[in-house]
């Protein structure tokens, strides 16, 4: 970001204190010690992050910056007083479009998010804008895992590794999705094996069933013979009957009629003598005899009907009437049975026409599931240390190299070569997650700690100015405002002048505010506007 004007209200050594920023060059802040010339960039801090480089919180005061960021101007006002809460207010500047984002927030803390999202996160700002003599061998004299961690943070490299967990969350839930579809597809595979099983099953009780065919004519037929006979048979066995009970009537009489017969005589049966009624008695015999032939010939005549015959072809009637009755509803079995077949055909049909068609569904579910998965696994590769993160994170260390080549071969007056190298691959084939730096030039040694003070600082504002730029190309914030406090210590006057004509040319597009307690240093500096603070001159 681009700090156009900076108003400080209450804090150490700022009562009352307003600064005026230009465009580019350089702008010196000088004074002695506890005069207030880092609570300019404290300020800044402050006023748009709540956080000071050195720690330090701010009971009460008043900050307010005027900044450009991605082509748009935001006052920025953090407030605060012994008796009030925090206040803090960002909003476009009324010289801007009015329609750019309003960054006040209905709270402090959403305020703050609304700033760190459009402006960059603090320890990018710090590391990339602030270079400072506390600051300055931060970086180059860190362990190589903590040097990959610093970078990891001013390239933003988390976002690989969001992704990453991102992409990993979405393949766990990918697999669940996928082991769901299984379990449904196998699901769906059985139903439809068990429907056709029970619609075959209907098919073949279909197909092996076949009703007799019964002659309607014939049964209406005998329905009517059978009938006739049965009352046929009832007249000859009431007729039969009749005449039993004839010939039992006779038979009777005839026993009677023998009887009396037997005890009329004409003689005595002892002596052989007449009986002087003789003639009566044989007249009386006479008559019985004739009765008794008379009835023995009405026994004669009497005839007893055969219903052997009737019987016989009722029975046989019948039992051809009872056989078509039973095939008859044999048939009605088989009809009931076969209509529930088809039924059961029918829906076990339907049944594997739904199934089936569900069946699909899952299936080409499961196409797109297997495709998102090997996307994912793609993704997941992409995302890698050894995919595009390594890539991305090699390549900007190629940048950051070349550029803090650069700016090292100007500070020294010679050529100078500084490579970064990330990770290494391990014996066992896992990376090295660190960040080496090697060195190269005449009478300089290899690695950093071999080098002297003056060579080091040279390194630690090389590759300062090189985070600050691969910074801006990544932010867009390429004028920046870059902040140096006290940063020529530990520099000889060779080294001195060199830093000066580097921040000097650093300034041709840029705001450089350089702070520096010695007076006689910032003569030396070619400043488009110099402070003086706590001097007589302030």
């Amino acid at each position: 970001m681009r700090v156009k004007s900076i108003e400080i209200k209450g804090l150490p050594e700022h009562s009352d204190t307003a600064v005026d920023m230009p465009s580019t060059g350089v702008l010196v802040i000088t004074g002695p010690n506890g005069s207030g010339k880092s609570t300019i960039i404290e300020s800044v801090a402050w006023a748009v992050y709540g956080k000071t480089l050195r720690g330090a919180a701010y009971a009460s005061g008043t900050v307010s910056v005027d900044v450009d960021a991605h082509d748009t101007r935001y006052e920025i006002t953090r407030a605060k007083t012994a008796r009030t809460k925090l206040s803090l207010r960002a909003t476009p500047c009324d010289t801007f479009p009015t329609d750019t984002l309003d960054m006040t927030g209905d709270t402090t803390t959403s305020t703050q998010r609304k700033i760190v999202d459009t402006l960059q996160p603090f320890h990018r700002w710090r590391r990339t804008c602030v270079l400072s003599s506390a600051d300055a061998a931060h970086f180059s004299s860190a362990p190589d895992a903590d040097k990959k961690r610093i970078l990891e943070e001013i390239l933003d490299v988390d976002a690989f590794d969001r992704a990453s967990t991102k992409v990993a969350a979405d393949k766990d839930a990918q697999a669940a999705d996928i082991r769901d579809a299984q379990a449904t597809i196998a699901s769906l595979e059985s139903r439809i094996a068990s429907a056709e099983r029970s619609r075959d099953d209907a098919d073949r009780v279909i197909s092996s069933l076949s009703p007799a065919e019964v002659d309607g004519y014939e049964r209406a037929t005998l329905l009517g013979q059978v009938a006739s006979l049965h009352k046929k048979l009832d007249d000859a066995r009431a007729q039969a009957q009749n005449a039993k009970s004839d010939v039992a009537v006779l038979k009777s009489k005839i026993a009677n009629a023998k009887r009396e017969l037997s005890s009329v005589s004409t003689h005595c049966n002892a002596c052989g003598r007449a009986w002087d009624n003789a003639e009566q008695s044989q007249a009386k015999r006479d008559s019985l005899l004739a009765a008794v032939v008379d009835l023995q010939t009405q026994l004669a005549a009497v005839r007893i009907p055969d219903t052997s015959r009737l019987e016989s072809e009722w029975r046989a009637k019948s039992k051809r009437l009872s056989e078509l009755d039973a095939q008859e509803a044999a048939n009605g079995r088989i009809a009931a049975t076969i209509l529930d077949a088809r039924a059961r055909a029918a829906e076990a049909e339907q049944a594997i026409t739904r199934d089936r068609a569900q069946l699909r569904e899952a299936n080409s579910a499961m196409t797109t599931m297997l495709g998102n998965a090997q996307l994912l696994d793609d993704a997941a590769r992409v995302f890698s240390k050894r995919g595009a993160r390594g890539l991305f994170f090699a390549g900007a260390l190629d940048d950051i190299s070349a550029m803090a080549t650069h700016y090292a071969s100007a500070l020294a007056h010679r050529d100078v070569r500084i490579t970064m190298t990330p990770q290494t691959t391990k014996k066992d084939g896992s990376a090295a997650d660190r960040i080496s730096i090697d060195i190269r030039s005449d009478g300089w040694g290899a690695d950093y700690s071999a080098l002297s003070g003056g060579q080091r600082r040279r390194v630690d504002i090389a590759i300062m100015l090189a985070l600050c730029d691969i910074n801006a190309q990544m932010t867009g914030m390429r004028r920046a405002t870059l902040f140096c406090d006290e940063l020529f210590d530990s520099l000889d006057d060779d080294g001195v002048t060199a830093a000066i004509d580097l921040l000097e040319s650093i300034a041709e597009d840029r705001c450089v505010v350089l702070i520096t307690h010695n007076s006689d240093l910032a003569k030396q500096i070619r400043a488009t506007k110099t402070i003086r603070l706590g001097g007589p001159d302030a």
